[in-house]
């Protein structure tokens, strides 16, 4: 099974909504409603990079050109990106949704099917190559996560370090975990709070590579290379800036779309248009997630990229990146318990 296949089936299921309308799918995905529509477009990224051409990409509400250059360091990170940012990313939340849909079938002889299920998602999440004790180099979502906290300020448990492991990982590592204690105990409803904040914080990761890539292209030298990783970070989130608010989504695409510096958009336009949409309920993030971008030499954001300030919520449950991290600890070790004493008893029973 490849990044070819998946994208495929990703293709394959945005047909069938399309086509048949099934409501209870259309609902259940309806927070990937934008990018499933144009999930072939990654598979096309792929294609065109390593055929060195340029062709026209549908995003569900507007037309694009992707060029990639002829130098193969460009083509390897726009592949990489792609799929990383895409396709795989695509393909974890599929796993989550397929171990809680089998959870939700009641089936007591085969709880250990949805287990696998959810098992696989976090697979995709982290791949191989980062080890049995993650310090690897991976090149899946979790090292791009790693990666990206380095730049923003939010490193370690409590998101304010530099080095580490990103607070986002450590959110959405906390988070796989519940959820599949969860499945296996048919705490359905659980596993599927779990899945949203994993979601959540995925958002939060993808936000901050288009917001890198942006402050790169607008205040550094230019590169094609990061242009072409800026088209395809701006692809992975803009969907559901466009849910929020599409005149949003249309100055983001505008700024990070390939030549989007003859397109009169900079990178305060686009951090603000970003900003503007985080407590919408298709993201459900906040500014101090999401952080700024930190010149660890000088010990300071840099100029005009310092975090946003988060607005007052009347009711922090609307935002699905939940930052009680003791509540999701005490969580954690209380499911652990169930979970290791009812493992015990099946055992036995078996």
């Amino acid at each position: 099974m490849t990044i070819n296949y998946f994208t495929y089936i990703m293709e394959s299921m945005t047909m069938l909504i399309n086509l048949l309308r099934l409501p209870l799918m259309e609902e259940k995905l309806s927070f990937l409603k934008e990018m499933l529509t144009s999930v072939f477009m990654v598979l096309k990224v792929v294609q065109v990079s390593t055929k060195l051409s340029h062709r026209m990409f549908y995003n569900n509400y507007k037309f694009f050109t992707l060029y990639l250059s002829n130098f193969r360091l460009d083509r390897t990170e726009a592949i990489e990106k792609a799929t990383v940012a895409l396709s795989t990313t695509m393909y974890v939340i599929r796993e989550m949704e397929d171990g809680i849909d089998d959870c939700e079938k009641s089936c007591l002889a085969c709880n250990d099917e949805p287990v696998h299920a959810w098992d696989e998602a976090v697979a995709f999440f982290t791949g191989s190559l980062e080890g049995f004790d993650g310090n690897g180099k991976g090149k899946l979502f979790r090292a791009w996560s790693e990666d990206l906290c380095t730049y923003f300020r939010t490193c370690g448990e409590d998101g304010d370090l530099t080095t580490g492991t990103s607070k986002s990982n450590h959110e959405i590592l906390i988070e796989f975990f519940i959820g599949q204690n969860s499945i296996f105990l048919g705490f359905c409803n659980a596993a599927e709070k779990s899945k949203v904040k994993i979601v959540s914080w995925m958002k939060v990761v993808m936000v901050q590579g288009a917001l890198l890539y942006a402050y790169k292209t607008y205040n550094e030298e230019f590169s094609e290379e990061v242009q072409a990783i800026g088209a395809v970070a701006m692809a992975a989130v803009v969907p559901y800036i466009n849910a929020c608010e599409p005149a949003d989504a249309d100055i983001i695409y505008d700024g990070l779309s390939v030549g989007s510096q003859r397109r009169g958009v900079g990178f305060k336009e686009i951090k603000e248009a970003f900003e503007r949409n985080y407590d919408c309920p298709e993201m459900g993030i906040l500014c101090s997630q999401v952080g700024g971008i930190f010149d660890s030499d000088k010990f300071e954001y840099m100029k005009d990229a310092e975090p946003c300030k988060d607005k007052p919520v009347d009711n922090i449950d609307t935002f699905q990146a939940d930052t009680d991290t003791s509540s999701a600890s005490q969580t954690s070790c209380t499911l652990f318990l169930i979970f290791t004493i009812s493992r015990f008893i099946f055992s036995v029973l078996r």
